[in-house]
């Protein structure tokens, strides 16, 4: 079975799961049971959050030191596209973790024409998950990452709750353990705006998950 096959069949399964949900629960929300069913993928415009399949120890940097923006780009982009691409969902991809220069809070100063405000942040199965992008950090989660898809697991943040860099950042991700450094992460089960980014400190020779946005310059929700 190919990666692109695997994805795929992935998606189907976790459809499946909230269609599972919706049918034998008759106090089904909106957040929780989204009206898209007709597609695998969801209708309305949006900022959409995923995690990568792959889990990855504290050296990020992995087109090489200074570069870790760079290589957490190529990461989301790398992953990502084997979904997003081949449903025509979303094209542009950044990565939901705080560096040096780019605090995930401030994305907007390296990808300019992402929008900010407007336009919600949504599951690959359009689960609403925030408002939008200001409101991603400013207030709790509409709804737990578990909740809307993205499955139960941690990924590195290196930020406080803020969406700033944490002071444990994995020497700004490039510690892969051997300097005994720690990093931040957050856990999709919560969703809390004290808790959800900055859950937890780990050694930077453990591996976690990254969190990636998807989107398409300058879209505006349709809903």
């Amino acid at each position: 079975m190919t990666r692109q096959t695997a994805y795929r069949f992935l998606i189907i399964l976790g459809l499946a799961a909230l269609i599972q949900t919706c049918n034998t629960n008759e106090h089904c929300s909106a957040v929780d049971c989204p009206t898209y069913f007709g597609r695998i993928l969801p209708v309305g415009e949006g900022i959409f959050l995923f995690a990568t399949s792959r889990s990855y120890n504290g050296n990020l940097s992995v087109l090489g030191p200074e570069r870790l923006d760079d290589s957490l780009n190529y990461l989301c982009k790398q992953e990502g596209s084997l979904i997003t691409t081949t449903n025509n969902l979303c094209y542009k991809y950044a990565p939901l973790i705080s560096t040096f220069s780019t605090p995930a809070n401030s994305l907007g100063t390296n990808y300019e024409d992402m929008p900010l405000i407007d336009v919600p942040i949504r599951s690959l199965f359009g689960t609403f998950i925030a408002r939008d992008f200001v409101n991603l950090f400013s207030s709790d989660l509409e709804i737990s990452l578990e909740r809307a898809g993205l499955g139960r697991q941690t990924f590195w943040s290196f930020g406080d709750r803020t969406g700033l860099q944490a002071s444990n950042n994995c020497l700004n991700g490039n510690d892969d353990g051997t300097l005994f450094l720690r990093g931040t992460v957050g856990n999709t089960l919560n969703k809390a705006r004290e808790s959800w980014f900055e859950t937890d400190i780990r050694s930077c020779a453990e591996f976690h998950k990254i969190l990636c946005l998807c989107y398409n310059p300058g879209s505006n929700d349709e809903n």
